[in-house]
């Protein structure tokens, strides 16, 4: 679903990072005023929108958070948590609108995990390389990364959202001899 055409916001972002998480290896996003490239449109939901406002909706800009949060991971070697390995409690039932999807990079370096609500989930660290993960919570509405800690690899961690941001949120875990940035900067 597109934005404009049927798409709430929050379910524009889990279709992105439901696809990317679950082995995807891109994703497409469109928007009513931006099919109409070059000319104002009046018809569905668009209103009569030029295409250049679409480029500012909150679909674009959930986009663009998007975008900055994978290309400062190594998100094209994710392999998706089919066995919940990495995601071990709190994933909710595979095919469901609130199902939270993970995947853990092939290079032992980060683990990413999408939650389409607020909800506390149970992490294995095991696929990662150092004995410690830092984590970092992320508002895919906004952008903003908030820092959860470091703790040890080795066993399974729990984690809780913070309370406010889009309601959605991706966790994203790595490992500190990696050095990457806070993710989305």
């Amino acid at each position: 679903m597109y934005e404009n055409e049927g798409a709430g916001e929050q379910e524009l972002r889990a279709q992105s990072y439901w696809t990317v998480l679950s082995g995807g290896f891109g994703h497409v996003f469109g928007a009513c005023p931006i099919w109409a490239f070059g000319s104002t449109t009046t018809t569905g939901d668009c209103g009569t929108l030029d295409w250049r406002s679409g480029l500012n909706s909150q679909g674009s800009q959930n986009m663009e958070h998007f975008a900055k949060l994978l290309g400062g991971r190594h998100w094209f070697s994710l392999v998706p948590d089919l066995s919940h390995v990495v995601l071990t409690a709190g994933y909710g039932t595979l095919g469901g609108s609130d199902y939270a999807t993970a995947g853990c990079a092939a290079d032992s370096s980060s683990i990413i995990a999408y939650l389409p609500s607020r909800r506390a989930v149970t992490v294995g660290g095991s696929c990662l390389r150092d004995s410690t993960m830092t984590m970092w919570w992320v508002d895919p509405g906004g952008g903003s990364a908030t820092s959860a800690g470091t703790v040890s690899s080795r066993s399974s961690q729990s984690f809780t959202p913070p309370s406010g941001g889009s309601g959605d949120w991706v966790l994203v875990i790595d490992c500190p001899s990696f050095t990457f940035p806070p993710p989305g900067g």
